[in-house]
């Protein structure tokens, strides 16, 4: 499966008392196209299937300021043009502030689909 994502986030850290607060929010757009072999056992193999998808996401970082250890919950949302449900994912992520300004992160979600028109 091949996809071609466009992702576009912002994100804002501010101090409260000793907490650092760093809110994140995202659109994505994308084109996913698939081998219909592999998927629905076409004969042909050079046929393709192409659908577009949409979402976004939000995450609120939480950490001490004397701590490198960040917490985030999130919430994503996923549409695919071809179903009509949508998928939304709850969860938290565990990361850690780097000196180079990245922060590397495990997490885990709860997915669920929601019927929609």
């Amino acid at each position: 499966m091949l996809s071609l994502i466009l992702l576009v986030h912002a994100t804002m850290a501010m101090e409260v008392c000793s907490l650092k607060v760093k809110p994140e929010a995202g659109l994505m757009v994308g084109l996913t196209k698939d081998d219909i072999e592999a998927s629905y056992g076409s004969a042909s193999a050079s046929e393709s299937a192409s659908e577009n998808f949409y979402g976004g996401y939000g995450r609120v970082w939480l950490g001490s300021v004397n701590s490198r250890f960040v917490v985030a919950p999130q919430i994503k949302y996923m549409k695919y043009s071809s179903f009509s449900d949508a998928n939304i994912q709850f969860g938290a992520l565990v990361g850690y502030n780097t000196s180079f300004g990245l922060t590397p992160y495990v997490g885990a979600s709860y997915s669920i689909f929601i019927w929609r028109l």
